[in-house]
């Protein structure tokens, strides 16, 4: 009886070891994940700040481009001989 005990008992230890490295386990790689997402986050933030210059940099040449046209076509209708 002391013999089926004692086997509990060691049984019992060794799965509470089991389950303790098991935790530690599961700690560490939580925050290895944490620490990956977080990284992640600030690459994304970089670029998502790329994006919008890259978007504002498109708008304006838009705007320049679309100056230019108008400033041709005026001084060409401008500069034109006038048709009779």
């Amino acid at each position: 009886m002391l013999a089926f005990c004692l086997l509990g008992a060691a049984t019992f230890g060794f799965l509470a070891l089991l389950l303790w490295r098991l935790t530690i386990r599961m700690k560490s790689e939580a925050q290895q994940t944490s620490e990956a997402l977080e990284e992640v986050s600030k690459a994304l933030d970089g670029v998502e700040r790329q994006v919008a210059r890259a978007d504002l940099h498109l708008h304006r040449l838009k705007q320049f481009r679309v100056r230019r046209i108008l400033a041709t076509r005026l001084l060409s209708r401008l500069l034109a001989r006038r048709r009779t």
